[in-house]
């Protein structure tokens, strides 16, 4: 059985469906059935901002019981579109706090700094997006002493 799944821009609860259930999520979230076999698919709402993805989520059959398959971890572009969104929006809401980068983690924004700083005071995998809307993703370390380094994704805004 193949196995779909809709992340969404914001970080919330993602919509697991499978082969079965394609015609009727495609109709109650608004994309194109068809366009799933072709890959990825982005969902837009009505000010035509992305605000989440259409994807292939696994495929699995155990017996005559289907197994559900989670995504392990979000990829590297996806993370950094999430990021850059979660940011976009943000800023359009804070408009006193101009350059800088704004703060993600997990889909979430937490925080603004007038620069990028110190990457130990960040957990690794939060992210920091500029102005241009570069992303950086906070790197090694773990939770406790923080993030080693500050790595620019290879994707990003204007350089």
């Amino acid at each position: 059985m193949i196995r779909y799944v809709i992340r969404w821009a914001d970080g919330s609860k993602p919509v697991h469906f499978d082969e079965n259930e394609v015609s009727t999520t495609a109709e109650k979230y608004g994309f194109d059935a068809a366009a799933l076999e072709f890959g990825e698919i982005e969902l837009r709402d009505e000010c035509e901002l992305v605000c989440g993805w259409v994807m292939f989520d696994g495929e699995t059959n155990v017996g005559t019981e289907t197994m559900r398959i989670e995504s392990l971890e979000l990829g590297m572009n996806a993370k950094s579109k999430i990021a850059r969104l979660a940011a976009a929006k943000w800023r359009k809401e804070n408009r006193g706090h101009s350059g800088g980068v704004v703060l993600v983690y997990g889909g979430k924004v937490y925080g603004w700094k007038n620069e990028l700083r110190d990457p130990s005071h960040e957990k690794p995998g939060a992210c920091a997006v500029d102005h241009n809307g570069v992303v950086f993703v906070a790197t090694g370390g773990d939770s406790y002493n923080g993030a080693q380094c500050w790595e620019r994704t290879s994707e990003g805004g204007a350089s």
